[in-house]
């Protein structure tokens, strides 16, 4: 396959993405700047408003004639799993697809317990920081005092 050939197959995905993206953008009312492909990688993560939003949802969205009020649904979900497991890994997650047909890794009654559970964590680790500040000042003030 020569160069010719492949950017043009190459232009005609783009395309395909950018009238994707548009549709999407029109269905739910946000704006689409086809510069907003995070690392310029046009077909994967796009910036959509204020949402990251991978290509593929937004192809499965538009393909599948999703209600217009799932998307935001599934993304505040998501965005609270993430929140709720910081980096751990620990959490599971659900894609577009799966979230569609009504699978949830976690019930609304788990979540408030891992809300609540997070909170008392906050907590605590703010006491244990008071604490250790407190023994610090009271070195210090040993150590000046000698």
């Amino acid at each position: 396959m020569n160069k010719s050939h492949k950017e043009l197959i190459r232009g005609r995905y783009e395309n395909a993405v950018h009238e994707y993206c548009h549709a999407f953008c029109r269905k739910h009312g946000y704006h689409y700047d086809p510069d907003g492909w995070v690392g310029e990688g046009v077909g994967g993560i796009v910036l959509v408003g204020d949402y990251y939003i991978n290509f593929d949802d937004i192809r499965y969205d538009i393909d599948n004639d999703v209600p217009e009020d799932i998307f935001i649904k599934y993304y505040d979900y998501t965005l609270e799993i993430a929140s709720l497991d910081e980096g751990t890994g620990k959490m599971t997650n659900v894609n577009y697809k799966h979230f569609i047909y009504g699978l949830r890794p976690y019930s609304e009654e788990q979540l408030e317990k891992i809300r609540q559970a997070k909170e008392r964590v906050a907590e605590a680790r703010a006491a244990l920081e008071e604490c250790i500040a407190e023994e610090k000042d009271r070195k210090a003030g040993k150590e000046d005092a000698s």
